[in-house]
């Protein structure tokens, strides 16, 4: 089926503190993708490719991160999980909303907000807003950089995979997936790998867990619960629970891999071979970056398991290539504006 194969047990911290609390692999992307944002946007000024100067492409950077993070959790709120405008706890900060340690960012929505923080920036200090959109397509190794995260984590894992393949993953956090579809016979097959973790669980307790869940609900914190320990053993390198789990997760593509390089490598390369064509309009290099981004999220998700409260869409597109849908035709109505400015401007 696969030449190789890989069982996911990555820590998605880089260095812990408390259960909760530490510094993640997800949120040093994000840092990555400002950073080499920022020294290409300097490289390009150093190069006299853009009037910004030194101070002006730190500053940018700034509007740009709250741009992204901005835009990117109201989108995932609007787009994929609206609950979180009304979920409060007793803990800091208190609404959902605001806990973005929780993860939840949406591409789409960090694109929305990119695109608004970049008009705001262009408007206030005087450049070219099409020309401040072009820079804004460096931020693609951040795609690039979040992807890579999102494997470590071991979230927006792929498909089941179906014949041959180069690479197969084998994701613990599949059992999650299990839960919110109430497979009822996958979570039974955890019987004795449950005994293998310090919880005071046996065999019995848990099937009566199952059971109740399934016919009414019940005991869904505990199941969960009992899934992170046993996601947490497997992260601490526990031989048992990972040779019991290799037994009955589910071979599949490791989309994440597949969609930072189609969604975040591929487009990078593409525009910074524009850059070097000088009789580009400006705003050109951002919309083809866009026209490609969407095309490829397409392609990727192709791949990965959509949602699991979401499924599939109409046409068994998942959410977010019906949102790449949604961008190609606003693409398509930014080119046309792009061509009516540069002929007023020439008349």
């Amino acid at each position: 089926m696969a030449t190789w194969t890989y069982f996911h047990n990555l820590d998605p911290f880089i260095i812990q503190f408390t259960d909760n609390f530490g510094i993640r692999w997800y949120s040093m992307a994000y840092i990555m993708g400002f950073i080499t944002t920022y020294l290409l946007i300097k490289w390009l000024t150093r190069k006299n490719l853009s009037p910004l100067s030194k101070n002006d492409a730190a500053d940018f950077i700034i509007w740009l991160a709250f741009g992204v993070i901005i835009g990117g959790r109201l989108g995932y709120a609007i787009f994929y999980a609206q609950s979180i405008f009304i979920e409060f706890d007793s803990e800091f900060p208190y609404w959902e909303l605001l806990k973005i340690h929780h993860g939840g960012l949406a591409s789409h929505g960090g694109i929305i907000g990119l695109i608004i923080a970049t008009i705001l920036f262009a408007k206030k200090r005087g450049f070219s807003t099409y020309h401040c959109l072009d820079l804004t397509v460096f931020g693609s190794l951040g795609i690039f950089f979040g992807r890579i995260a999102n494997f470590i984590n071991g979230e927006l894992f792929g498909r089941v995979i179906e014949g041959k393949t180069l690479l197969a993953v084998q994701f613990p956090q599949e059992m999650f997936l299990w839960v919110s579809q109430k497979k009822t016979e996958s979570l039974k097959d955890l019987s004795t790998v449950v005994t293998k973790i310090k919880t005071g669980l046996n065999s019995d307790i848990w099937q009566n867990w199952v059971y109740q869940f399934g016919s009414d609900g019940n005991y869904k914190t505990q199941i969960y619960s009992t899934i992170h320990s046993l996601i947490e053993a497997c992260e601490k390198g526990n031989k048992e629970v990972i040779a019991s789990l290799k037994e009955i997760l589910s071979y599949r593509h490791p989309s994440q891999i597949y969609q930072s390089l189609l969604e975040g490598l591929l487009p990078f390369l593409l525009v910074l071979f524009l850059w070097k064509k000088k009789s580009l309009k400006p705003g050109m290099i951002g919309g083809i970056w866009a026209l490609c981004y969407g095309f490829m999220r397409i392609l990727g998700e192709q791949f990965r398991m959509p949602d699991a409260h979401l499924g599939f869409r109409a046409l068994d597109l998942t959410r977010g290539q019906w949102l790449s849908v949604a961008m190609l035709i606003c693409i398509l109505i930014y080119f046309v504006l792009i061509f009516k400015t540069q002929k007023r401007e020439t008349q």
